[in-house]
Order: C-alpha cells, then sequence, then structure tokens
C-alpha cells in the first residue's frame, strides 16, 4: 500500500529527500494520519478533491522542497568553511606545538636553556631546560636574580657579577663559564651567553641569553686525560692487582661517580677484582654472574659457555644480535643509561638478555654505565661504574671510556703475556741476560750494564743477581776480555743478531751465545753452558787421537814386528858369525879391527831395532819389581859418561819411593834416551838433573792434562838448562822419526821410545819446555801394589869367563844360518847340538834320540808351530827339559803385549855368543839343582 511505498521511498539515500502527499478516498480518520506522517507523508488529499487544490499543494510542496535544498547546500558550504578554517587552526596549532617542543628537545640534547632578564622589572624568565640545568622543579618558579647568583660558585661569582654589570651599564655582551652548585649539591659546568638589548637612548632594557650544561663534556675531557694517567699506572711494573686498584681510584676521581669496579675473568666467571662504593650487599648478589637453572646447575648454551645474567652477562658475552639490536647498547659493546628506572618497565616477555637484575636500581644508581675490555680481540674483562645521579653519562663519555677500557684490557693482555715470559724466564734451561751498552764521547762502545739475568744464568756463571743487575761488566767481571764489548756493542748499536762459541776465561767456561738487540742501545744474551759438551769434545778428540796414536803404533808395531823378526835374524848370523870369525883371527891383525867395526855396526842395527820396537810397545820385555832410586844409581856412572865432562848430572832420589814394576833394561834407555836428548840440547856447558818422586794424580790433573790417568805413581824426572823447545816442536815430540837435529845426528826414535815405555808399563809422560828456558820431561809409572820385593841390580854378565859343558841342546831354528851359527858356538864350548830347521824335525830327533835331551834352544816364530807350543810337546818325550826362547820379535807367543810369562827364559836377538852361552850354561845350572832338590 501506500505506506509500505512511503516506507520504501525513506529508506532509500535516492528518494528519502521526495515529498510524499497521501490521496485517499477513505475519511482519513487521526490514526491513518499519524501513520501517514510516520513513514514521511507531509500532506493527506481526500478525494474527491479540487485539482486546483491539488496543483496549488504539489506548487508549494515542491517550492519548500527547493528552497530546504538552497538552505542544506548553503550549510553544508558554511560548514566546509567552518571545517577547513578549523583544521588551519588545528594543524597551526599542532605545528606551533611541535615548534616548542623540538626547541624543549633541541635544548634538553643540547643542555642548553634559553633565558631573560627585564631590568625595569627585575623579572628574570627561563625555559624548561634552564630549570634542569639548575637542578630546578619548574613548578616552583623561576629564582630571582639574587637567588640564581647565589646559587654561583664562589671562586666563579666575581667573573659574573663583573660581566653582568658591563652588559647592564654598557650594553656588553659575554660569554663566561662557570660553576653552579645544584640543590642535590651536584655542581654543574656552564657556559652562558648574554646578548643584551639596548634602546634608542642607549640604556640595557633587556638581558636575552642562554645556559649550555657542559659538564658532560668536561667529564669525557677529563676521562680522555684519565686515558693517559691509566697508561702511566699500567706501565709502572707495580703488582697487577696494585695496579688495577690504582687504575679504579683514578677513574673514580675523574669521573666522580658514586660507584664503580672492575670485573675481570676467574675460570669462567667474571667476579669484581676491584671496586668502589659499592655495598656489601651489593658484592653478595652480584659478584657472580651465572645464571642457575632450577636444579642449581649453572645454565648453558649450546657452544657449552656459561650463561652470564644482567646486562653485565650481555656485554661480557659479546652476543648482541645484530638482527634485534638493544637501544641501550653502543657499536662498541658497551651498554649505558642514564635512567634505570625506566627499565622496570620492561615486561617479562621481552629477550630476557635485556633484563637488568635490578640490584642497580634498588641500590638507587640511576646512571649505569658498562664498558667492555678487551685485548687481544676477546673480552678479558668489564668496567662498570654507577652514580645515582640521572643523565650521568652521554655516548661521547662511553666512547671515551671504551677507548680507556681498550687501553686496560691491553695492559692486561701485556702483563699476561709479561707474566708468561717472567715464567719461561725464570724456569727457561737457556741463561739470559739483558744489558745496556755504554759508549764514550765519540760514540765507541766501551762497556755494558747487566739489566735483568735469569735463574740459568745465576747456576751457569755462578754470578748472583743481586751481585750483577745494575753494575757494569768491568766491575764484575774486571779482567773481561775487550771483544765482547766490542762484539755485544755491535749487536746493540746496528741491530744485526750474532751467534758464537766463545770461551770465557775468567769464568773458566765454555758458552754458546745467541746475542740480539731488543731496542737501540740494548741487547739481550741467549745462551747455554757448553763447557761440558768441549770437554767432551776434547775428550774425544783426545781419544781419537790416543784411537789414531794407538793405530798408528799398531801399524808401527806391525811394521817393526816384520821388521824386526827378519832384520834381528839376519842381525843375529852377521854377529855371530862375526864374534866366531873374531876368535879365529889374531887380535893385533888388520882383520880382527874390521871385523870389529862390522860387529859394532851389527850391535847398533840392532839397538835401532830395539828402539823402534820399544817405540811400539812390541818389546819383549821382563818386568821386575824394582826401587826406582837404585836403578837410577845403578846407571848414573854409564850416564855420566855418556853426557861428557860439560855437563853437570845432579841426582836428587825421592824419599820413601814406592815400588815399581817394569824391566830394568827399560829403565836405562829411559834414561839414556832422555840424557842424551838433554845433552843435545845444551850449548857449552849446563846442568841435567834426574830426581824421583811419590805423586797421586787426581781427577782435576787429568781434565788439564788429555794423556793422564788418576792413580799413584814414581815420577822420573830429567829436566834441563838447554835451549828448550817452541809449542810447535812439543807437539811432534814424541812422534817416531821427528827430529830437530842435523841429517845423520839422530833417528828420531830417542823420545818416541821414552813414551812407548812409559804407555807399556800403564804410565805417560808429560814435557814442559819453553825457548831458553830449558825442558823437564816427567815419566809417570804406576805403584806397584803386589808385596814382591823390589830385586837386586842385575849383575854384568858382559865379562867373566864362559863356561861350557858336555850338555845335548837341541837347537830349532827356521833360519839356516842361525841354525848353523848357534850350533857352531855351542859346540866350540863342548855341547852335544841336535840341529833341526822345523819344529817337526826338532821332535822327531827328540823321538829317536838314544840319550838325553838336557836343553832346548828354539825360535819363537817359525812355520807350522811356534816355540812355546814345540816345547810343550817335547815335554811329552823328555819330562822337565828345560827351555831356551830366540828371537827377533815374539809376538804374543810367549806372553802378552810383549811382557814374557813367569818362568819362561828368553834370549832377544840379535845376541852375542857370549850372552849365548851364560843364558845356556844357567839355565842348565838351575835345571841341575832343581833335580838335585827333587831327589833328596
Amino acid at each position: 500500500d501506500g505506506y509500505e511505498l512511503a516506507s520504501y521511498l525513506r529508506g532509500d539515500d535516492r528518494t528519502k529527500l521526495i515529498p510524499i502527499i497521501f490521496v485517499t478516498a477513505a475519511h482519513a480518520d487521526e490514526q491513518q494520519m499519524f501513520r501517514g506522517y510516520d513513514v514521511g507523508g507531509i500532506d493527506y488529499i481526500v478525494k474527491p478533491f479540487d485539482p486546483q487544490i491539488l496543483l496549488g499543494k504539489v506548487r508549494l510542496f515542491l517550492e519548500l522542497d527547493r528552497d530546504r535544498e538552497e538552505l542544506r547546500l548553503h550549510r553544508d558550504h558554511l560548514d566546509a568553511l567552518v571545517a577547513e578554517r578549523t583544521a588551519a587552526l588545528t594543524a597551526e596549532i599542532k605545528e606551533r606545538r611541535a615548534t616548542a617542543e623540538s626547541l624543549r628537545e633541541a635544548q634538553r640534547l643540547a643542555r642548553i636553556g634559553n633565558w631573560s632578564y627585564d631590568p625595569a622589572r627585575n623579572l628574570l624568565e627561563w625555559s624548561d631546560e634552564m630549570f634542569r640545568i639548575w637542578g630546578l622543579d619548574p613548578a616552583d618558579g623561576t629564582l630571582p636574580p639574587e637567588q640564581q647568583l647565589d646559587r654561583v660558585h664562589p671562586e666563579d661569582r666575581p667573573l659574573l657579577d663583573a660581566a653582568v654589570r658591563e652588559a647592564l651599564g654598557n650594553g656588553t655582551p659575554y660569554e663566561l663559564e662557570m660553576r653552579v652548585r645544584r640543590p642535590d649539591g651536584q655542581t654543574a659546568t656552564v657556559v652562558t651567553i648574554c646578548e643584551p638589548r639596548v634602546n634608542a637612548d642607549g640604556r640595557t632594557v633587556l638581558l636575552r641569553g642562554t645556559h649550555q650544561d657542559i659538564t658532560l663534556r668536561r667529564r669525557v675531557e677529563r676521562v680522555q686525560d684519565l686515558s693517559r694517567e691509566v697508561l702511566e699506572i699500567l706501565n709502572d711494573p707495580a703488582g697487577f692487582v696494585d695496579s688495577v686498584e690504582r687504575v679504579l681510584e683514578t677513574v673514580r676521581r675523574g669521573t666522580e661517580c658514586d660507584a664503580l669496579g672492575i670485573r675481570l675473568q676467574e675460570g669462567e666467571d667474571f667476579p669484581y677484582l676491584a671496586r668502589y662504593g659499592f655495598s656489601q650487599g651489593f658484592l653478595l648478589k652480584e659478584n657472580s654472574l651465572f645464571a642457575h637453572g632450577p636444579d642449581g646447575d649453572i645454565c648453558r648454551w649450546p657452544d657449552g659457555s656459561p650463561c652470564l645474567e644482567c646486562a653485565c652477562g650481555l656485554v661480557l658475552s659479546g652476543r648482541e644480535d645484530p638482527a634485534n639490536p638493544h637501544p641501550h647498547l653502543t657499536p662498541g659493546g658497551s651498554w649505558w643509561t642514564n635512567d634505570s628506572t625506566a627499565l622496570l618497565a620492561m615486561s617479562e616477555d621481552e629477550d630476557p638478555r635485556f633484563h637488568p637484575r635490578n640490584e642497580c636500581i634498588r641500590q638507587g644508581y640511576a646512571s649505569v654505565a658498562l664498558i667492555p675490555i678487551r685485548g687481544k680481540q676477546r673480552i678479558v674483562g668489564l668496567l662498570q661504574i654507577n652514580d645515582k645521579r640521572k643523565e650521568g653519562f652521554s655516548l661521547e663519555m662511553v666512547v671515551a671510556l671504551e677507548d680507556m677500557a681498550s687501553h686496560i684490557g691491553e695492559a692486561l693482555v701485556r702483563m699476561e703475556v709479561e707474566d708468561e715470559y717472567r715464567t719461561v724466564f725464570r724456569r727457561m734451561l737457556d741463561g739470559f741476560a739483558l744489558h745496556e751498552i755504554i759508549c764514550d764521547a765519540t760514540g765507541q762502545p766501551v762497556d755494558y750494564r747487566f739489566l735483568a739475568v735469569n735463574p740459568a744464568f745465576e747456576r751457569m756463571t755462578g754470578l748472583k743477581a743481586e751481585a750483577v743487575v745494575g753494575r757494569t761488566v768491568t766491575e764484575v767481571l774486571p779482567h773481561n776480555e775487550p771483544h765482547w764489548v766490542e762484539t755485544y756493542g755491535k749487536v746493540a748499536l746496528t741491530g744485526q743478531p750474532t751467534h758464537f762459541e766463545q770461551f770465557a776465561s775468567e769464568l773458566d767456561k765454555h758458552f754458546e751465545v745467541t746475542a740480539f738487540s731488543p731496542r737501540h742501545g740494548r741487547f739481550a744474551c741467549i745462551f747455554n753452558d757448553t763447557t761440558e759438551r768441549k770437554r767432551g769434545e776434547e775428550e774425544r778428540e783426545r781419544l781419537q787421537a790416543q784411537l789414531l796414536q794407538s793405530q798408528k803404533l799398531e801399524s808401527v808395531g806391525r811394521l817393526a814386528g816384520g821388521v824386526a823378526h827378519d832384520f834381528n835374524n839376519m842381525l843375529q848370523a852377521i854377529l855371530g858369525y862375526t864374534e866366531m870369525a873374531l876368535e879365529s883371527v889374531p887380535p893385533n891383525g888388520p882383520l880382527h879391527e874390521d871385523l870389529q867395526e862390522t860387529r859394532k855396526v851389527a850391535l847398533r842395527a840392532a839397538d835401532l831395532t830395539r828402539q823402534l820396537l820399544a817405540f811400539a810397545r812390541k818389546q819383549t820385555v821382563s818386568p821386575k819389581v824394582l826401587d826406582l832410586n837404585v836403578a837410577v844409581e845403578d846407571t848414573l856412572g854409564m850416564l855420566r859418561r855418556l853426557i861428557g865432562e860439560n855437563v853437570q848430572l845432579d841426582w836428587v832420589p825421592g824419599p820413601d819411593l814406592w815400588s815399581v814394576k817394569i824391566d830394568p833394561t827399560q829403565v836405562g834407555m829411559v834414561l839414556t834416551n832422555l840424557c842424551v836428548n838433554a845433552r843435545d840440547a845444551i850449548v857449552g856447558t849446563g846442568q841435567i838433573t834426574i830426581a824421583c818422586q811419590n805423586v797421586v794424580i787426581d781427577d782435576a790433573y787429568c781434565a788439564s792434562q788429555a794423556t793422564a790417568t788418576p792413580g799413584e805413581f814414581v815420577v822420573l824426572t830429567v829436566s834441563d838448562d838447554g835451549c828448550g823447545m817452541d809449542e810447535e816442536t812439543l807437539s811432534s815430540v814424541f812422534e817416531p822419526f821427528f827430529t830437530t837435529k842435523e841429517v845423520g845426528k839422530g833417528t828420531g826414535l830417542g823420545l818416541a821410545t821414552v813414551h812407548g815405555v812409559a804407555l807399556q808399563n800403564g804410565g805417560f809422560v808429560h814435557v814442559h819446555s819453553e825457548p831458553g828456558k830449558g825442558t823437564t820431561f816427567r815419566a809417570y809409572l804406576p805403584r806397584h801394589e803386589g808385596e814382591e820385593k823390589p830385586a837386586s841390580p842385575a849383575r854384568n854378565t858382559q865379562t867373566g869367563d864362559l863356561r861350557g859343558g858336555s850338555e845335548t841342546i837341541l837347537v830349532a831354528e827356521d833360519e839356516p844360518d842361525i841354525l848353523a851359527a848357534c850350533g857352531a858356538a855351542l859346540g866350540k864350548l863342548g855341547y852335544g847340538t841336535l840341529l833341526a830347521s822345523t819344529p817337526d824335525e826338532a821332535i822327531r830327533l827328540a823321538r829317536t834320540h838314544a840319550g838325553v835331551v838336557d836343553l832346548l834352544l828354539s825360535d819363537v816364530v817359525m812355520p807350522g808351530m811356534n816355540g812355546h807350543q814345540l816345547a810343550e810337546e817335547l815335554q811329552q818325550l823328555h819330562p822337565g827339559i828345560p827351555s831356551i826362547y830366540m828371537s827377533g820379535y815374539a809376538a804374543d807367543a810367549i806372553g802378552h803385549d810383549g811382557v814374557i810369562d813367569q818362568g819362561l827364559t828368553f834370549l832377544p836377538k840379535p845376541f852375542s855368543n857370549r850372552e849365548l852361552a851364560q843364558v845356556v850354561r844357567a839355565t842348565l845350572d838351575e835345571r841341575a839343582a832343581e833335580r838335585e832338590e827333587q831327589s833328596q
């Protein structure tokens, strides 16, 4: 119906303003009219109606609708104008507010406040920042000018008063720095600037200016100054803990903060090493940074490192997440805040790394700075600075503190390294010494001073640190060789290192030294004691020399043995036939004299061979226990004849002389060679002294004398006052065939023979000589410890009648000439002889001989069987048969090392017929006496 249609039209925005007139044939009661008006109708027309009335109403409602639309449009226009103006005013107000806020923020950030003073009204006006700078509450209003001036530091007040008077009186602007005392007792440093406004009459009508709080800037500057002071402390060689505490006190004094501490790593934790201003309760709660789980164990990160709590742990762990940076962290890794109370508002679900443990907040520390201490690119500790004032830090100050902390870290690492170096310094096995070179006015090194030495230096040199450090080498070692100063001076002044081995005569030690310069004018030495090694090398060289000498002796010995065997056999034949020929010619005939010369030559040749064997220690000897005093005295007559009347021979026997065991002929050989050598060294008249004495040789003496051996010795000394010898001659004096005499005047075997005799008997020979001061030879013969009594002097066997006999003698000799000569010589003495040219033939003759064989005279060295083996075979055929062994070189067939076995009779070739006869007769008589004794 019409009502529904009206409701629909009114419900649509496009038709809701269309005027609606209800036309109805029914009588409209009030209820229907109200319903029509409710759904938006503006009038009712009842049928039938007058068309004019209808048209009149339509025109009226249309005009009304147009008027209403115009009125709406005008109202909308007015509303738009009002809204536009309102928006413009709102934007202007907002912009002004933002500008004011920006100004306030700029002043706050720059710590600048502005002020004005009207002198006519005595009115002072401040910006908000001025209140903060002066430590006042804006709600309390601006201070009267007089009270403001009273808060200026007394030392700065006269300067400010003078500046204000000039500004008010003459319009003079000013800028000055002053200190302001705040109500909380703190002092702020302020720069105040004033620009007076002057009227046309030149009278100041207004002062306008700014105050800038530069307290933090001055603190930054002080921190920068502190860095230099901290460096000086850390470079001081004081103890580590003492240095850290001094650093802390310096930082506290410079920053004027309420509390501060230094944490350093101890194991995995970072407790306080030094602190100031923190309460005991604070330290109990905050000293350890470990985070603990519900089970009480230390919490750990996935890499195994411990979780450290609080912002301290965040800084020390260096676990800042670049993707989620913390607003309180600097690029250098420091955590800081000027208002710690704001952190209480952090919710529990925020990153737990950023949560403080609130102890700093509860203790009232508003400003907190946690600065990492780095060394070698790692965090080794933390510098913590707390202050109860807000705005205690600025970024510039924190950066300056980071710079200081880096110095502390570098110093800590350096101290750690130095501590390690000191440990190495103390424990190193090599000696170490640091010195500074001392130069004269021309810059030439003249001395050097000890600066430091390690325990190994003390051990190696025997010099204590307290006795050398601070003193010069000239003071410590007055006789130090100059080349040490020259060598080390070059190292210290050029920086060129050196390495050498040197003998320090004043310390009596060998050292291997490496010297280098750690800085100009200084040098360090690392050295080791090579004395034992050098002695070992010298010992090896000595042993090598001994080995070479031994090999040389062995070679010469083999040569001498070969020569002696064949040469002595030839000499034996020559000597034997010569002696038989001498017996066959008239004594006064010319042939007799020639034969005598031949015999002398043969004897000299035999003596040369004996000396060669003696030098090579291949001489066959029969040692006997002797009293060397007696043995020497027996040779004195012969020696005096030998050296002549121009040389005085003195004899000094030794008291309570020990016995020695040596072949008596060797004593004569030694004395003869030494005395002849001494005689030839004397020009004109002179003196030779022979002496004997007991000596004990210890290891210390052996260390200085390479050929010596420790023990008890009897020393046979022969000294002269002749021409002496130089070092070069002394080095070769015992070598065979070495001689300083003219050609034909000496064989060079005399002293070599003395040396060989001493060695063969377990001794050694030392010689001391200087050109023009004579020579002394000392032959050391070992003391004989046995109970055997010294033998009586040997009887001279070169004189007396020769006795023969009728006994049968078996002669075994592989040289036909010697065999025939021996057979003839024995035959002339009445003996029966069985002559065999081989051992087998000798055994056959002994077996087939019808009678008794009374004696075996056998060569030692024969083909197939030696003489000693032959004698043992004959004992089976003729028990108890005595034996005489003859040889030009017996080797080891009848003894060892040239020493004849006990009980054997030996006749060295070449021998004379007289010696043969005497030895044969003595042996047969000794055997006859034994048989007679056995038969009784």
